[in-house]
């Protein structure tokens, strides 16, 4: 007889016919839980806060290196140093998360790890360049890459965890946070320009703005979030 072919001692024979679990039905909205569930307004909160110092750093950011005495055209590669940060920040964080989950980590700690990083991180950059006084652009564009970098974690924090509590809803809680996470685009840029204007372009009052509501957000975040499934 011919031989067996070295695969087939390798990897074991197929069932002739494999049995799919049924495909579970998904449900319809559950928008009176998801607006009124404290999980989901952890999550909320989080997005809210975040957002926040990250669309304020992502629309303020060149007028604030300019207000340094530099040039955009003459920092060259080093402004892009920031974006830059935060696409390290979302990438490296999902595979630490991994990691940690594959050695055993409670994936409410993780989620709640990575949006501790994501927001304390951040607030913790702009309390630097407030404390420190510094105004060499160079140093300052370094910090705000740590800052977009941290900020980039968010990915395996909150933003992550609307997956893990509506499985069945991600899409419609997804919809609700990403609603209320988009009114610092608007009021926060809004806000941004009236404080420097009266305060004569002072940052440090528009920086503390934003580290005070990340990290009261994160304690939102951190008292009310887990991991668990709910929706």
């Amino acid at each position: 007889p011919d031989e067996p072919d070295d695969c087939s001692k390798l990897t074991p024979a197929a069932p002739a016919h494999e049995e799919l679990p049924p495909e579970k039905p998904k449900g319809r909205p559950q928008l009176p839980r998801l607006l009124t569930h404290p999980v989901a307004w952890g999550i909320y909160t989080a997005h809210f806060g975040h957002n926040w110092g990250y669309y304020m750093l992502l629309t303020w950011m060149p007028l604030y290196l300019n207000s340094l005495g530099s040039d955009l055209k003459d920092l060259g590669f080093l402004a892009t140093l920031p974006y830059v940060g935060s696409w390290v920040g979302s990438n490296v964080s999902g595979f630490v998360a991994d990691r940690a989950l594959q050695r055993g980590c409670s994936l409410t700690h993780v989620r709640k790890a990575a949006t501790t990083v994501c927001m304390l991180g951040a607030a913790a950059g702009l309390v630097a360049i407030i404390a420190s006084g510094v105004t060499d652009v160079w140093t300052v564009t370094l910090i705000l890459t740590v800052v977009m970098a941290a900020a980039g974690c968010n990915q395996a924090g909150f933003w992550a965890n609307i997956i893990d509590s509506a499985p069945r809803q991600a899409g419609v809680m997804l919809g609700i946070s990403n609603t209320l996470g988009t009114i610092p685009g608007i009021a926060g840029n809004m806000l941004t320009g009236w404080i420097l204007e009266w305060s004569g372009g002072s940052w440090t009052v528009v920086f503390l703005v934003a580290v005070v509501l990340q990290c009261s957000c994160w304690a939102v975040y951190m008292l009310l979030a887990n991991a668990q499934p709910l929706f």
